[in-house]
């Protein structure tokens, strides 16, 4: 069979892609994000508490504590949803102890906005083989700025969260 000048034939890829187990070094990983944004959710929640005890002190008025405390209610509420659901994302993480690895192109970056005064999130979008289960996934900001679309790189997902644990971008004479 011949092949066609047009359409040459994808080279064998001499690192296949597949399921790995987590190495210990990802697993770190995980479990120091895990620290910092549990670090970080206290400290916002603190500041929160001073700001309502010093809000409730101010105010003498019954209507004004009664929307006080409410308000901090609301936003501790808030604030132990949102880390419990962070932190349930890293032990599922944990618990499965799978990542994908593998190479990939870059089809698409893509930002969304900041909500609330809160990071923006920061994605990529794959072409490799595992783009039926995982097209997508969330990457650091510090990642994100090392990668550009159309760029072949080694990227490693850890399976239940489609969280970037590593990219290394290849050389553009890599096969793909």
């Amino acid at each position: 069979m011949e092949t066609s000048p047009t359409n040459p034939p994808r080279p064998e890829n001499p690192k296949p892609s597949g399921i790995v187990h987590l190495s210990e070094e990802d697993i770190a990983y995980l479990h120091a994000n895990k620290t910092k944004i549990s670090s970080g959710m206290k400290m916002v929640a603190v500041c929160m508490l001073i700001l309502i005890f010093y809000r409730i002190i101010s105010d003498s008025s019954e209507t004004g504590i009664m929307l006080s405390i409410g308000f901090a209610i609301m936003a501790l509420l808030g604030i132990g949803l949102f880390w419990f659901l962070f932190a349930r994302r890293v032990d599922k993480a944990l618990t499965t102890g799978t990542k994908h690895v593998g190479r990939a192109r870059i089809v698409r970056k893509f930002v969304t906005p900041p909500v609330q005064d809160g990071p923006p999130s920061f994605y990529l979008f794959l072409d490799w083989d595992f783009k039926d289960k995982i097209p997508k996934a969330s990457i650091a900001k510090e990642m994100y700025t090392e990668v550009s679309e159309n760029d072949l790189v080694e990227i490693e997902i850890v399976t239940s969260s489609k969280f970037v644990i590593k990219v290394r971008k290849l050389p553009e004479q890599s096969t793909w």
